[in-house]
């Protein structure tokens, strides 16, 4: 009788390695910074349903744009600063190829940035184009950063 390899391996051999504890932070940190968001995003939303409702309109009418200040001071304070925290651990925590990705993907967000509003705000200018939309800008931007970052992450 043959004995082959998977008769020989131990349990420890066909284990995974545990995570390191720079891994654990890393994930913790990317958990923290989405349930931030989404704890920001709801109560934000809440606020505008209740600043809608207060008006007599909908949260869901385009036309309504109505929000409390205190609410509007809370969510930019928590945002402005949560980002700069975040920011700082995400890239304390992230390894050198990580943080490589998110740097070249920024910087390629940034491009696209200077290279779209001007001119979108020219064109506007000469009625040429809409008014500009700065969400739009933030969409553009995110997908140029997410597409630089997932290519140089998974390449």
């Amino acid at each position: 009788m043959t004995s082959s390899r998977e008769d020989n391996v131990t349990d420890t051999e066909s284990a995974k390695p545990a995570a390191s504890k720079r891994a654990i932070r890393f994930r913790a940190t990317l958990l923290a910074m989405i349930g931030l968001a989404l704890l920001l995003g709801g109560y934000a939303y809440e606020a505008g349903n209740m600043a809608a409702q207060f008006h007599g309109s909908s949260i869901h009418d385009l036309s309504s744009k109505i929000i409390a200040k205190p609410t509007a001071l809370i969510v930019a304070a928590f945002s402005s600063i949560g980002f700069l925290i975040l920011s700082y651990l995400y890239l304390h925590y992230a390894d050198e190829h990580e943080r490589h990705a998110n740097l070249w993907a920024n910087t390629n967000a940034l491009y696209a940035f200077v290279a779209v509003a001007p001119a979108w705000q020219v064109l506007s200018k000469a009625r040429l184009a809409p008014p500009l939309d700065m969400w739009i800008i933030v969409v553009m931007i995110s997908g140029v950063a997410s597409a630089t970052w997932l290519w140089l992450k998974f390449r």
